[in-house]
């Protein structure tokens, strides 16, 4: 045995003889801690659809980029750009979660804070809308989002 422990290992019995009685406590205590903090951490989800500029009673749109953000998001910039899945992956301090839709343009933004406001993007290329919505403390679900129409609604190239 080194040196270090068996000098120290009279010290460690001593240790445990004193407060071996409150470990259980002690073991108790940390998982109350753990407990709390935890349940002061919720989360929730944002689901919806994604359709062509027609809205609901267009075509639900696959492939779409979809994301929330605690802040105002910077429009795609101007100009010829190759986009590939690599440079479609929100990045940022600000964004909470992030999905692409499905075949049936259907998405899930997971792990969403509760109790705040944020910015719903959704992104196709160069295509791009947001939207204003304040998450509670129950899922968002049923959101109907479509890509804007005219540049009035977004971007668009």
């Amino acid at each position: 045995m080194p040196a270090f422990f068996r000098s120290h290992s009279s010290h460690f019995a001593a240790i445990h003889n004193r407060f071996g009685r409150c470990r259980y406590g002690i073991a108790l205590l940390w998982l109350l801690v753990l407990a709390c903090g935890a349940a002061a951490a919720q989360n929730t989800t944002i689901s919806g659809t994604v359709y062509d500029p027609r809205g609901a009673t267009g075509l639900p749109l696959p492939n779409v980029l979809v994301y929330a953000s605690t802040a105002a998001v910077t429009p795609p910039p101007s100009g010829v750009q190759c986009l590939t899945s690599a440079n479609q992956t929100p990045t940022g301090a600000n964004v909470v979660s992030y999905a692409n839709t499905t075949v049936d343009g259907s998405f899930t933004l997971q792990n969403i804070p509760e109790n705040a406001s944020y910015t719903i993007v959704i992104q196709a290329g160069k295509w791009q809308r947001q939207f204003s919505e304040t998450v509670g403390t129950s899922p968002l679900t049923g959101l109907q989002l479509s890509m804007p129409a005219n540049h009035t609604q977004g971007n668009m190239p």
